[in-house]
């Protein structure tokens, strides 16, 4: 934490936002991680990063769950190619035990992405639906080779 409070006096900028965030929340110091995400929002106020900082903050205790989903929600509207708030979308859709919900919004925006697919895998395995997870792992792992091969040319 004494890194990213360093970082932050350096040049606050969202990854040092990130860390102190995601460092209060590791501490279960939920007040102090919602006081560095607002302070966050004042100064990136256009950014769906620090937005979606905001609905990690809020996920991270189920009274502030639905919170959560509204701003995750709104992610993609705002800013369509914008795939981190769909996988946690997701995510917590699978830890609200609504696996249906997180298999429609990735299979939304799947397209030729290895972690989307590879988030649909886990989906699929956990509620032992294991010939689709392969389906899905295999994607991943499909579309990553490609990309190594693209980059060595």
């Amino acid at each position: 934490m004494t890194a990213f409070k360093a970082a932050q006096e350096l040049r606050p900028d969202l990854r040092s936002y990130q860390g102190l965030v995601c460092s209060y929340l590791a501490l279960s110091k939920i007040k102090e991680a919602l006081y560095k995400v607002l302070e966050a929002m004042k100064i990136m106020s256009q950014s769906l990063k620090a937005l979606k900082l905001v609905g990690d903050v809020h996920a991270s205790n189920s009274s502030g769950r639905d919170k959560a989903r509204k701003i995750y929600e709104s992610s993609p509207r705002l800013e369509p190619g914008y795939l981190d708030a769909a996988l946690v979308l997701a995510e917590l859709h699978v830890v609200e035990g609504r696996t249906k919900d997180a298999v429609c919004l990735l299979e939304r925006y799947i397209k030729d992405c290895d972690s989307l697919h590879t988030k649909l895998a886990q989906v699929f395995a956990v509620t032992n639906m294991l010939s689709e997870a392969l389906s899905h792992y295999q994607a991943a792992l499909r579309i990553t080779h490609k990309t190594m091969l693209l980059k060595k040319v």
